[in-house]
């Protein structure tokens, strides 16, 4: 749900497509041919029809997480004419993705040259455009074949967020953050 609308993203016909209903009409698919703000929409992720939208995630915007990178849609409130466009070309695994301070956390897909890890996706104030962070970078080792990621928030005693991450193998990973120290353990 984003918006007061319920949001699809990548079904067997056309796995390149979002899919959003009408605000506060969340069963409701229906659109004219006038285009109003608060019809349902329908659009595409990739031009070129080979992208695969494998998780569709809220935040302050709209993301699809998809085989070829991170799209976003960055004109809010979203409407039949809004479209999305490519933040980052790393791939994303069809692994649930995570919120911690702001940025989006994702497992990336295994893919040519590019090991499977967690990332994370920032926007960047200054450049006024998204940054991916390999969150693993300074310890590939601990990253085998991420396979579920879960976050633990900071609360009042503990003001760190813990990201969990499940391997493979079995083994557990755990990111320590606190992003307003700019620190990641």
């Amino acid at each position: 749900f984003c918006q007061g609308r319920l949001i699809f993203g990548g079904n067997y016909t056309v796995a390149y497509m979002i899919n959003g209903s009408m605000t506060n009409n969340q069963f409701n698919f229906k659109t004219t041919s006038q285009n109003l703000d608060d019809e349902a929409f329908s659009m595409s992720a990739d031009t070129d029809g080979n992208c695969e939208v494998r998780r569709v995630y809220a935040m302050e915007k709209l993301f699809a997480l998809t085989n070829k990178g991170v799209f976003a849609v960055k004109e809010m409130p979203i409407t039949p004419g809004t479209s999305c466009n490519k933040q980052t070309d790393t791939p994303c695994a069809p692994v649930r993705p995570k919120e911690i301070d702001g940025s989006l956390i994702y497992v990336t897909q295994n893919s040519e040259g590019i090991n499977q890890t967690v990332a994370s996706l920032t926007y960047t104030y200054e450049n006024e455009k998204y940054k991916t962070d390999d969150l693993a970078y300074l310890v590939p080792s601990i990253m085998r074949e991420p396979k579920r990621i879960d976050v633990r928030r900071s609360i009042k005693r503990n003001h760190a967020t813990y990201l969990f991450v499940v391997n493979a193998d079995g083994t557990l990973a755990v990111l320590n953050s606190k992003q307003s120290q700019g620190l990641n353990g």
